[in-house]
Parts: C-alpha cells; sequence; structure tokens
C-alpha cells in the first residue's frame, strides 16, 4: 500500500509546467502577425495586395494558368494597396504572390 501510495503522489517538480509564455526556458513561436495580405473584392473583379507594415523590395507577381504574367517591385509603406486588374489577363486560374526576397508573405489563388 505504501507503494501504490508513493506512485500516486508525484514531487511538485514533475507536475505540469504552466502553459503560459511566461515560462523559462519555453519556446515560443513567431507571432502570426502578417506583413501582407491579399483580398478580392468580386464586385469589382479587383484585387489588392495589402501591407500591414512597411517591405522594401516586395515582389507581387501574378500567374495565370501556372505561368508568371506580371511582377511589380516597391518599397511598400504600412497601409499600402496596390490594386490588381485580373480582368487584363483574361480568364484561367490566377495566383496572386507576395514576395520578400526568397519569403512569401502572402499568397491567394482564384479562379475566374
Amino acid at each position: 500500500m505504501l507503494l501504490l501510495g508513493g506512485m500516486v503522489m508525484m514531487p511538485m517538480s514533475m507536475m505540469a509546467q504552466s502553459n503560459d509564455d511566461t515560462t523559462p526556458g519555453k519556446q515560443r513561436g513567431p507571432a502570426q502577425n502578417p506583413c501582407a495580405y491579399i483580398t478580392y473584392d468580386e464586385t469589382t473583379g479587383m484585387a489588392y495586395a495589402c501591407f500591414v507594415s512597411a517591405v522594401d523590395d516586395a515582389e507581387v507577381i501574378i500567374y495565370c494558368d501556372g505561368v508568371e504574367v506580371d511582377s511589380q517591385i516597391i518599397d511598400a509603406a504600412a497601409g499600402t494597396q496596390i490594386p490588381i486588374d485580373l480582368s487584363v489577363y483574361g480568364t484561367g486560374e490566377f495566383t496572386i504572390q507576395v514576395r520578400r526576397d526568397s519569403t512569401l508573405l502572402a499568397t491567394y489563388s482564384i479562379t475566374l
């Protein structure tokens, strides 16, 4: 019976650690704060690459059916919105990407 009691009563060091971010030594992932996102307005047929924070040398790339049809490199300030009129590229499966160097900041796909 004493042996069973010892198994049930665990030392405090073996108790579960707090799940908050202030636990010493706990690894935290990066904050989920995107610096860019892409929206599409069905009523106007316009897509918008929107920047939440400043991004230097941001590249906005438009693909139609897997083929790059346009790209633009800009230094975007926080609050910048780049309008993209997809109708000028015809119809198909579109993918819009916002990149900085090799980092993908935002992507959006739509079929028109």
